[in-house]
């Protein structure tokens, strides 16, 4: 990899480098998306220059909503000779799907509280300092609350 003269870095190197901690790179490993690293005599992890890469993916493929357990199934089946390409593809496009859908929403929630300030704002300017104008009551219409039975 350009810019690393040795080829192999210690776990904390690494971290610093990729921005995550040294328990997550071993998460990462536990989990399977960063291969397991060298060993030292005294078991110190020792991992490839290239690893700071297969970080910074992952990293990245977090940051869209890839799943690590997809990153998983994704690599691993890198690994096995398989071009997963299309999953990965498949992958972006179901969460375009997701960030769409909350976007609606997100939309749909900023009319409804442009509406709410509007109403709030006039119910504020129509009732003295001391009165209550009970605001957070509006929030639950009317026609959802019990009625009283009457036997």
């Amino acid at each position: 990899m350009a810019g690393f003269e040795r080829e192999f870095l210690k776990s904390g190197e690494l971290a610093r480098f990729t921005g995550v901690s040294k328990d997550t790179l071993r998460h990462y490993e536990r989990i399977g998306v960063l291969p397991p690293p060298e060993r030292t005599d005294s078991n110190y992890r020792l991992y490839r220059a290239s690893s700071v890469r297969r970080v910074l993916v992952i990293r990245a493929a977090l940051d869209i909503g890839i799943s690590l357990n997809e990153l998983q199934e994704i690599f691993a089946l890198r690994e096995s000779g398989q071009r997963p390409c299309e999953d990965v593809r498949k992958l972006a496009h179901k969460r375009l799907g997701v960030v769409v859908g909350q976007i609606e929403a997100l939309t749909q929630l900023k009319i409804r509280l442009i509406s709410l300030l509007q109403d709030w704002d006039e119910r504020l300017a129509g009732s003295s300092p001391q009165e209550l104008s009970f605001l957070l009551e509006t929030l639950v219409p009317e026609s959802t609350t019990p009625k009283e039975r009457t036997q």
